[in-house]
């Protein structure tokens, strides 16, 4: 494909024939402060293990591909471009062989509006800050869809993209993109909704407007403090910072009696430092903050991730299902993308460093509860094969609390009720409505090391005309 020159500036590192290339989504444009995904293509002489390493400004990523003796191998990564949009990818083949390829990508102010084009029809989104693309060049990562703010796609197109297209495109129709099916039949409009998220009011038929955006997930800061709740105490904390100095005074006054033991003063009271630190603090805490309509079969979620140098072990594995890194502002994203679609997160070098991440991402919701507000009541019910959490009911500026639900159990909260405290100390959304907070258990396959922490917030589903606070 041809990429125009205003749109993507190609800077090969070594001569034509190297058989490496970037080849990035959206003619190259993407959104700063946002991944993006592109796909490495590159052909080895030899079969094994390629290693790849994909650098932006914002961070670097890198996997561990198989290649096939002679045949083009094409591998889809997020990438962390900077401001200036330049990526870099570097590639050992198998025989040790180096290979290196450069590309520039034009940064967009807001998001890009896409259209799926088959047999040569034409863009549904005219303008600057749109794009036509055909369906096999749909993002395989999640990352790929960052940059977009509305997609148009006729429904024929779902039948012609791979597994890893699907499976992306299914997470953007969970965390509420905007999507025009077009042409699509009534039935097939109503299937699609039924599986999207924010009670499917993002995915429209053609020519009908799309709601302006779902209920923005809150800010690092806004987590900042659930996660500090959890931290250990800043007093133990700083006890284990001054325990050399009792040691060394310790040892001081009793000078004349210890001789040239003295000597070993100074490392013991290291060893002692050394030990006694990580136990009060731990190698990884993650605090996540997950939303839902009732009735939505799934929840989208943002984590703040705390990464701390107590441990000194190697790299915290994070499954498929935490999500994604974000760029963190004037701080490089560094991570491994693992064969099982799981990354790795290298863990700070430093002894007392510290680095916050933040994640974002969808995921199946652990139980399909539903809402159902009444004159002078709310009814909830469990509609899943498994039992509910307790959980606690925030309706008209109160808090009630709400038992553990067994498979088809409903119940009915009163306005006169007993009402109850939250679990939390604040929430870190402004006024929800009507809405049930529920705990929210960790996704499978989570380093032992890391102490997570999740909460749910079920939201009475909006009405059909409303998208939520833009």
């Amino acid at each position: 494909m041809h990429w125009p020159p205003s749109l993507l500036i190609l800077l090969p590192a070594l001569a034509a024939g190297q058989g490496i290339e970037i080849e990035p989504l959206w003619e190259g444009r993407f959104v700063a402060g946002e991944p993006t995904e592109v796909e490495v293509r590159l052909t080895s002489p030899q079969g094994g293990d390629v290693r790849l390493r994909l650098s932006g400004a914002a961070g670097s990523v890198e996997h561990l591909a198989i290649a096939e003796a002679g045949r083009p191998l094409a591998v889809a990564l997020p990438a962390y471009p900077g401001p200036n949009g330049s990526l870099r990818v570097a590639a050992r083949l198998p025989d040790g062989t180096e290979l290196t390829d450069e590309a520039r990508l034009l940064t967009l102010p807001e998001r890009l509006s896409a259209s799926v084009g088959i047999g040569g029809s034409q863009s549904e989104f005219p303008g600057q800050g749109s794009t036509m693309v055909a369906p096999e060049a749909l993002p395989r990562t999640a990352a790929g869809y960052r940059p977009l703010g509305a997609l148009s796609l006729p429904p024929v197109a779902l039948a012609q993209i791979d597994p890893a297209q699907t499976r992306a495109l299914g997470a953007y129709f969970a965390g509420c993109g905007r999507i025009e099916l077009l042409d699509a039949t009534p039935e097939l409009l109503a299937r699609i909704r039924a599986a999207a998220g924010c009670g499917g009011r993002f995915v429209q038929g053609t020519g009908s407007p799309i709601p302006g955006s779902p209920y923005p997930l809150p800010a690092s800061q806004g987590l900042e403090p659930l996660l500090a709740a959890g931290e250990a105490s800043p007093i133990r904390a700083l006890a284990l910072l001054l325990l050399p100095y009792p040691l060394l005074l310790l040892g001081l006054s009793r000078v004349r009696h210890l001789g040239p033991w003295l000597l070993l003063l100074p490392p013991a009271a290291t060893l002692a430092y050394a030990a006694a630190l990580p136990l009060g603090t731990v190698p990884a805490q993650a605090l996540t903050w997950a939303e839902a309509e009732a009735g939505d079969p799934s929840l989208r979620f943002v984590t703040l991730l705390r990464l701390s140098g107590a441990d000194g072990g190697g790299p915290l594995h994070l499954p498929q299902e935490a999500g994604l890194p974000l760029p963190r502002a004037g701080v490089p994203t560094r991570l491994h993308l693992d064969a099982d679609g799981g990354l790795s997160l290298p863990l700070p070098e430093g002894l007392l460093e510290r680095q916050d991440h933040r994640l974002a991402g969808t995921r199946p919701l652990p139980w399909p509860l539903r809402l159902e507000l009444a004159e002078g009541l709310v009814r909830i019910g469990n509609g899943g094969s498994g039992p509910s959490p307790g959980a606690w009911l925030l309706w008209r500026g109160r808090v009630y609390p709400v038992p553990a639900l067994a498979p088809g159990m409903r119940h009915a909260v009163h306005a006169g009720d007993p009402t109850s405290d939250l679990p939390l100390q604040r929430l870190p959304v402004p006024d929800p409505g009507t809405a049930l907070l529920l705990p929210l258990p960790p996704p499978a396959g989570l380093d032992e090391r890391l102490r997570w922490t999740g909460w749910l917030l079920i939201r009475l589903p909006a009405p059909a005309a409303s998208g939520g606070p833009v």
